[in-house]
């Protein structure tokens, strides 16, 4: 079996859009997990527990996670469809040279 010597440098370079599509992909994941809190609590609610008012709180809790986490990974998709947006002019600047002459 061969022995590889380490000598090179494993690094995961990513595009921005890369890292924006793995954190649209990240909030869509938090936002099915609010949505499973709502889920679960209005099944709770349905059925007739007698903790009312938990499920209630955790109704409301879970919309605001699902209406939020959502909310930013749309941001996130328009943000890669969109490549001539100011911000992304600003975020491809040359680090080496900042202001072509």
């Amino acid at each position: 079996m061969p022995v590889y010597p380490y000598t090179t440098k494993a690094s995961a370079s990513f595009r921005d859009d890369d890292r924006a599509l793995i954190a649209a992909s990240l909030w869509i994941r938090v936002g099915f997990a609010g949505l499973l809190v709502c889920v679960g609590a209005a099944a709770s609610f349905a059925h007739g527990r007698p903790y009312l008012w938990g499920a209630i709180a955790a109704i409301a809790a879970g919309c605001s996670i699902v209406w939020f986490s959502w909310r930013r990974a749309n941001a996130l998709l328009k943000l890669i469809d969109e490549p001539d947006t100011p911000a992304r002019r600003e975020e491809s600047v040359d680090i080496a040279n900042p202001r072509p002459a």
